[in-house]
């Protein structure tokens, strides 16, 4: 909407835009209504500059429209997300319930089908399998999927599981500073901020080698979607 206003204000006034796309702007809306796409390469078609989150963003925009420019422009985060005092870290942990020595793996962000969070179980059951000392799984966040997917690792012996719901904003660098590892397995991304967020507070994070996860985390630490990905 704000893109399609940016041009009409240029074709009236002959005023030059230019506009940020993020991950559903391309990888998602467009394709889904015809009318969409439609409007989005005439947004493109029309800009002075069209800037993108990630440079997996810029380049899945080629199936839209091409040989028009195109620029990256990373998001940053807050600088609220750092890693805090090992003191303090340790007095979150107890305020959060977890014991001396357990590590926390965590997923943090809109439980949708997107997220891919369908995967998460088994993933957390795999680590848990695959490690010997204690560990706590946190779902931080809320979406549609929630109800489908809790009552089954809630009722899962084999892992602690903590659902979390939607946190104030606040507190998230808080939390952050809890988890040891967060687990990202999205199936579509364009930037994922929240990867900067848990590595600002001293995570660690792996995820799906999608989008601009890589540009995040590192090409070393995504897996690929197939079907050993789990």
């Amino acid at each position: 909407t704000g893109g399609l206003f940016a041009l009409e204000i240029s074709r009236r006034f002959a005023i030059p835009y230019s506009v940020t796309w993020h991950g559903s702007d391309i990888h998602t809306h467009p394709w889904r209504n015809s009318l969409i796409l439609e409007h989005t390469r005439d947004v493109m078609a029309g800009t002075s500059c069209n800037c993108f989150v990630s440079s997996a963003l810029r380049d899945a925009s080629e199936k839209i429209l091409q040989g028009i420019r195109k620029e990256i422009l990373y998001n940053g985060v807050s600088e609220s997300f750092r890693t805090f005092p090992e003191e303090e870290r340790l007095a979150l942990r107890n305020c959060y319930g977890v014991k001396p020595g357990t590590k926390v793996v965590a997923f943090v962000g809109s439980i949708v089908q997107v997220k891919n969070v369908l995967s998460i179980h088994p993933i957390f059951s795999t680590i848990q399998s695959l490690y010997s000392g204690p560990l706590q799984f946190w779902m931080v966040g809320d979406g549609k999927l929630r109800g489908e997917i809790e009552p089954a690792m809630k009722n899962d012996p084999d892992i602690d599981v903590r659902f979390w719901g939607n946190l104030p904003a606040e507190e998230m660098p808080s939390v952050m500073n809890c988890i040891d590892l967060m687990v990202l397995p999205s199936l579509n991304e364009g930037l994922p901020l929240v990867c900067a967020e848990a590595i600002r507070c001293g995570a660690n994070v792996i995820g799906s080698d999608v989008g601009g996860i890589s540009e995040v985390i590192g090409s070393e630490n995504v897996i690929p979607l197939d079907k050993n990905f789990v």
